[in-house]
């Protein structure tokens, strides 16, 4: 009897020591019942950046960015991401579709048709333009269409300075325009007015590319450009299409073969006659020499 409780003593002994070191052993366990869950909190997408989201009141920055990622539909994705650009007001630039044949194959079913089986990858090109302060809004949103991102690249390259160029170019501009129309006004010789007309012209122009120049950066820097490149996986279609290799052992019937010849012997002797009239004056030419030669012949073996 008292070996069947010190058996049973030390069962439930070795039972509890299992136990509690498959606990300490756990990789959620790290001691004193503390269990350590994984928070989903913590997620961040590989589409968001500050450089995206970044916004400055004096400095002015050109960003530009570049993507390339995998679909599970182009066409679709396609149409979502252009509708998602005209949402933020934005627009697309270029959009350009494309399916490669990669490989292709005709396998005969029958004497009279086949099986084209082909494997093709479809890929798309898309250029847009997104408002600047909507541009970390654009790229998450694609993250609903992306199944694998190949790279995510972006740039901010700072045009402050060249705000300041082109106002200063510009005032200068004005300053030397306004002294040049000063001095036409008071008049002068023939030679500094004509200097003067010129010079003011030059100037003019050169406003104008100015202008158009400031135009550019303020839009530069009002809209970001995106280059979107996007792939789906290859694709094995099949097509049943007529078995064309038939046709390299087709023959006519023998009657039909006849007939034609017949037909084509007709015609060609009708152009051999339609010859001999454009020639009838050479065959002339050809009998009464052959004659004539051989009546040469026939009276000097007389003689």
């Amino acid at each position: 009897m008292k070996a069947i409780f010190y058996v049973t003593i030390f069962t439930l002994a070795l039972l509890f020591s299992c136990e509690k070191t498959a606990s300490a052993t756990s990789p959620d366990y790290y001691g004193d019942g503390e269990v350590v869950v994984e928070s989903t909190e913590s997620y961040e997408s590989p589409l968001s950046s500050s450089l995206a989201s970044y916004q400055d009141s004096v400095r002015k920055f050109k960003k530009t960015g570049e993507l390339k990622f995998q679909v599970q539909n182009v066409y679709q994705s396609t149409k979502n991401i252009e509708t998602k650009i005209s949402k933020l007001k934005g627009f697309v630039t270029k959009s350009h579709l494309n399916t490669s044949v990669l490989d292709s194959k005709i396998i005969p079913i029958n004497r009279d048709s086949a099986n084209k089986v082909r494997k093709t990858m479809v890929n798309a090109e898309i250029r847009c333009k997104v408002p600047q302060h909507r541009l970390a809004e654009f790229l998450l949103s694609l993250e609903s269409e992306i199944e694998f991102l190949n790279y995510r690249n972006l740039d901010a390259e700072e045009l402050t300075f060249d705000f300041e160029l082109s106002k200063l170019q510009t005032k200068n501009n004005d300053e030397i325009t306004q002294k040049i129309d000063t001095s036409l006004k008071k008049g002068g010789k023939l030679p500094d007015e004509v200097n003067a007309i010129n010079e003011l012209k030059q100037l003019k122009s050169e406003k104008s590319y100015s202008s158009v120049a400031k135009s550019k950066l303020i839009d530069e820097v009002k809209m970001s450009e995106i280059l979107l490149y996007i792939y789906e996986n290859e694709k094995v279609t099949q097509s049943t299409i007529p078995n064309v290799e038939v046709y390299n052992d087709y023959r006519e019937s023998f009657m039909y073969s006849m007939k034609e010849n017949i037909s084509l012997g007709y015609y060609m002797f009708l152009d051999f006659l339609l010859l001999l009239s454009h020639l009838w004056l050479f065959i002339i030419i050809g009998i009464s020499l052959y004659f004539g030669i051989k009546y040469y012949k026939s009276s000097k073996k007389i003689k």
